[in-house]
């Protein structure tokens, strides 16, 4: 019954990761697509040392015309890189979750799965609002205690302070965090 637990715990964190990783994923086209439509393929040639350069040598040694340019094809690059990460990362994560769901019989896979789900999506709003910065859930702390899912969850906020909570989802999909005794 052990392993089945365990199995369970890694099967609902994989989830968690994926479903992380997807709106990750998300962000970094969105900023991709975000850029104008107009902009080269390429650095022009008298702006490529500007590449790597830090935002203090950017702001001194590029043109005021061109320090949009420079911007945005900082930005597709960081961004395309970051989405290759992202990328790789995601199918990591798949091919451990298809590994677990070999061996984890179907009838254990979604009892808290759909509670599981409403704490990813409450946490990832908080993200996405900016209320948090990141966050990720402690896969060795997910139980299910009578119909309620708890888990130990770190939470980066926004001032860049990192707390541990403890969060609980019912099963009416009610989500609370408390104070945990775990200090970071």
């Amino acid at each position: 019954m052990d392993s089945v637990k365990d199995l369970q715990r890694s099967w609902i964190a994989r989830k968690a990761e994926i479903s992380r990783y997807e709106a990750e994923e998300q962000l970094h086209l969105n900023s991709i697509d975000g850029l104008p439509d107009d902009l080269p393929d390429e650095w022009p040639a008298h702006l490529a040392e500007f590449k790597s350069a830090n935002r203090s040598a950017i702001i001194a040694g590029v043109a005021d015309s061109e320090l949009d340019l420079v911007q945005n094809l900082l930005i597709r690059d960081r961004s395309v890189g970051a989405l290759r990460e992202v990328r790789f990362e995601l199918n990591v994560c798949r091919r451990h979750l298809a590994a677990i769901e070999k061996t984890l019989p179907e009838e254990d896979r979604h009892h808290p799965v759909s509670q599981q789900e409403i704490g990813i999506r409450h946490l990832e709003s908080l993200r996405l609002s900016g209320e948090i910065l990141e966050w990720s859930v402690d896969e060795n702390t997910i139980a299910l205690y009578g119909a309620t899912l708890v888990a130990s969850v770190l939470i980066t906020r926004a001032d860049s302070t990192t707390k541990r909570r403890i969060m609980s989802v019912t099963e009416d999909g009610i989500v609370t965090f408390v104070h945990s005794s775990i200090s970071v």
